[in-house]
């Protein structure tokens, strides 16, 4: 038997994608959801939810969060570099 997931934020960001990815426009998918479009744009900020165009037709989606370097560690690889040479 598989386990149901019963975490709010989780169920949030599914629905707002599903509202996005339903109907045609921002006023209509918020109106769906029962939020205000300011706070569907917020929500789509807060879960990284972005949009490409395809055969005219927008497709939403998460876009993976890119992983950061340290700047110390950029810091270390020219002090190195330097060194080497």
């Amino acid at each position: 038997m598989e386990q149901e997931i019963l975490n709010i934020e989780y169920h949030k960001k599914r629905l707002v994608l599903k509202a996005l990815n339903l109907v045609s426009s921002m006023p209509y998918a918020a109106s769906k959801l029962g939020i205000s479009v300011r706070n569907l744009y917020r929500l789509m900020d807060d879960y990284n939810i972005v949009y490409e165009k395809k055969d005219g037709k927008r497709k939403y989606f998460i876009k993976e969060k890119t992983k950061v370097i340290a700047i110390n560690n950029i810091q270390h690889k020219k002090d190195f570099k330097s060194n080497v040479l």
